[in-house]
């Protein structure tokens, strides 16, 4: 991923922006296609359940390609964000 802010921030709010429309089309199917197929209670739980499924998807994709959760270098150290010293 480049280093620059400007640009993270871009990559940032492109998957919100995938993330957005991926939600206006579920919608879109579940009106269209599940609520006359399965009725309106167990459409909207499907949709809920393949919408939940898409951003769980998008995210790990994202994470995978991203750097975030990766060590990082400090004053020539590793460490991990997750690690909190529980003596502190």
């Amino acid at each position: 991923m480049p280093h620059s802010p400007l640009v993270r921030i871009g990559y940032r709010f492109a998957v919100w922006l995938v993330l957005a429309v991926l939600a206006v089309l579920n919608g879109g199917f579940r009106e269209l296609v599940l609520v006359s197929v399965l009725g309106p209670d167990t459409a909207h739980l499907l949709s809920t359940v393949l919408l939940v499924g898409l951003i769980l998807v998008v995210s790990f994709l994202f994470f995978r390609w991203s750097d975030i959760g990766q060590p990082k270098r400090v004053a020539g150290y590793r460490y991990r964000m997750d690690r909190v010293d529980s003596r502190i």
